[in-house]
């Protein structure tokens, strides 16, 4: 038998980060600073942001010294909105990518519980080859979910980077408690596909988990390929689809035919 050679035709790290979407998260709660993931060990809101505590490295510092030591001040945190992020918004990778490490945007992001809501996959494919998650009603249930505080800026890059109005639009969600910060009941928004969700069902697990592992991506994927009724392998429809936006782009269209309104 011939030696296993690879797949030197694909671009593996590429195929690789598609499907580890939704990429990694903390499991403590986090501020996120110029591409650094500062784990929170006290956010009391009586304090407000400089109070935060945060830990650096082996040490734990004020969220307002750390910040003071680039030349920042904390924003108020009345000021800032709450986004739900139900896929990669809540991985520092993705907020790296969206809003780069030299960005001074501070986003602190927090578990919340969401009744009514749950998370399915898009009737989409990103260009980066992932299926993204969208938030979808369902009154029967109450979901653990992230949820990031953007300022005005920082919500005005991840509305350009979400493309609102084209595959996504802004909802409403009327009700989140923050157990971490008090409980209280509190407006969030949050981006809902604008292309539809797919019917996706993975035996034996829990597909509205907030915490959507990269081995449901690979599931995701494997649904995607059969709906469409491709002969291929999951590496080689997401390398064709990173490599090729027409051919992405006509998959999108026929996945959008097929699903339903999220």
């Amino acid at each position: 038998m011939a030696p296993f050679k690879g797949l030197p035709e694909y671009d593996h790290f590429q195929v690789n980060f598609a499907l580890a979407y939704p990429f990694v998260r903390p499991i403590e709660e986090f501020a996120y600073y110029r591409g650094t993931c500062l784990p929170l060990t006290n956010s009391s809101l009586h304090e407000g942001l400089y109070g935060w505590r945060v830990r650096r490295g082996a040490h734990e510092v004020r969220l307002g010294e750390f910040l003071a030591s680039y030349g920042e001040k904390a924003p108020a945190f009345s000021d800032l909105c709450p986004v739900l992020a139900v896929g990669s918004n809540a991985s520092p990778i993705q907020l790296a990518r969206k809003y780069g490490v030299d960005s001074p945007v501070l986003i602190p992001c927090f578990r919340a519980k969401v009744p009514g809501w749950t998370i399915q996959y898009c009737a989409q494919i990103a260009a980066y080859g992932s299926v993204p998650t969208t938030i979808s009603a369902d009154d029967d249930v109450e979901n653990e979910m992230w949820v990031t505080f953007l300022d005005q800026r920082a919500a005005e890059r991840m509305d350009h980077t979400e493309t609102i109005g084209h595959y996504y639009e802004h909802v409403d969600i009327a009700k989140i408690t923050i157990p971490s910060l008090g409980g209280e009941a509190m407006q969030a928004v949050a981006y809902r596909s604008a292309t539809g969700m797919l019917q996706l069902a993975f035996p034996g697990q829990q597909f509205s988990s907030p915490d959507i592992r990269s081995a449901d991506q690979w599931a995701a994927q494997s649904h995607v390929i059969d709906l469409l009724g491709l002969p291929l392998s999951v590496p080689e429809f997401v390398w064709e689809n990173i490599s090729d936006d027409g051919v992405r782009l006509e998959r999108e269209r026929h996945l959008s035919d097929i699903s339903v309104l999220a």
